[in-house]
């Protein structure tokens, strides 16, 4: 979910994260939402947040403004990307495994979406990352 002019009267572009919980993942791990400079390569992040259990997004209100993702490189034209990383996943159960592929192999373990027209996005609407499925699980 991106809100580009802020969410809630907060002055920096949100982006968070949502999560559907499911019953063989202990969901209480934490997360770091970053936003990719695609002048260099360097990222930004405002560092991991928690994610308790009960909680079905989380999201960080102190990533960039809008005018400095513009200004550093964060944005060009109408095209901004973000990323997250989870931490703190437990490993299943002994005997089980659990497979995340989206393609036949996936660079990097990574999943990659683009937003287009980010721009023109209202500041007082959610915005949602089209959904995906790795294994049975939707993103």
């Amino acid at each position: 979910m991106v809100y580009p002019n802020g969410y809630s009267g907060t002055v920096n572009s949100n982006v968070a994260v949502s999560v559907e919980k499911q019953a063989s993942v202990n969901v209480n791990l934490e997360v770091e939402l970053f936003v990719v400079n695609q002048l260099a390569k360097i990222w930004h992040s405002g560092g991991k947040i928690g994610f308790p259990p009960e909680w079905t997004w989380r999201g960080d209100s102190d990533l960039m403004s809008h005018a400095n993702l513009e200004s550093k490189g964060f944005l060009i034209g109408d095209c901004c990307i973000f990323g997250v990383r989870f931490f703190g996943v437990e490993p299943a159960a002994s005997g089980t495994a659990e497979c995340f592929s989206v393609i036949e192999k996936p660079l990097n373990h990574k999943v990659t979406w683009m937003m287009t027209r980010f721009s023109s996005f209202a500041p007082e609407k959610v915005h949602n990352s089209h959904e995906f499925v790795v294994g049975n699980r939707k993103w």
